[in-house]
């Protein structure tokens, strides 16, 4: 599997401690990680966020790669038999 990032969007510190003052209105903003695995030959995106302030860009960064993960391993498991025997490699 190869993931290569697209594009990511991270919340400054001062919007980041603003966020706790706004309240609910912060929630409108996120910290997002874009991505698109290739697994076999297929283009899979996977798209991770948190709109919760005190989470930050390395929350997002281990989502997405539980996420990528988890999209790998339903691929194997959709996979014919002899497909599986061959391997996937990460």
């Amino acid at each position: 599997m190869t993931l290569t990032i697209k594009g990511y969007t991270e919340r400054s510190l001062v919007i980041r401690a603003a966020s706790f003052v706004a309240g609910p209105l912060a929630l409108a903003l996120k910290d997002e990680i874009k991505a698109v695995a290739l697994v076999d030959g297929e283009q899979l995106p996977l798209d991770s966020h948190y709109r919760i302030p005190f989470f930050g860009i390395e929350s997002v960064a281990q989502k997405l790669g539980r996420l990528s993960f988890d999209t790998v391993a339903k691929k194997v498991a959709h996979s014919s038999p002899s497909e599986a025997r061959k391997g996937t490699t990460l």
